[in-house]
């Protein structure tokens, strides 16, 4: 079984610096793009970082679509850590899509 890695997208500057209130994470399977870590929005009321993949949605147009998981973190670290605990109930529940970058 592949493991999930992480790679921290750029940090945001200028005016939506402001907005921001964490740096976002890719999560790839194999070099290929399957889901992200996000931190709060600001036009969110809650200060929760969430994790969500991409999965195949035959229906959709793009053939895929984001599920996002119920559990919520305090910081992207915390988020990550759980993403590999539990790498192995992830990748036998979902058929995750992977997108090329």
């Amino acid at each position: 079984m592949a493991k999930f890695t992480f790679k921290k997208e750029p940090r945001a500057v200028g005016p939506a610096r402001g907005a921001s209130r964490g740096q976002a994470s890719d999560i790839k399977l194999g070099g290929k793009l399957v889901g992200s870590i996000s931190p709060p929005h600001w036009s969110d009321n809650h200060s929760d970082w969430k994790v969500r993949f991409m999965v195949v949605d035959p229906e959709s147009r793009s053939g895929w679509r984001h599920t996002v998981m119920k559990r919520r973190f305090a910081n992207g670290d915390e988020a990550r850590e759980w993403v590999k605990l539990h790498e192995a109930d992830i990748q036998s529940a979902l058929v995750l899509f992977l997108m090329d970058d």
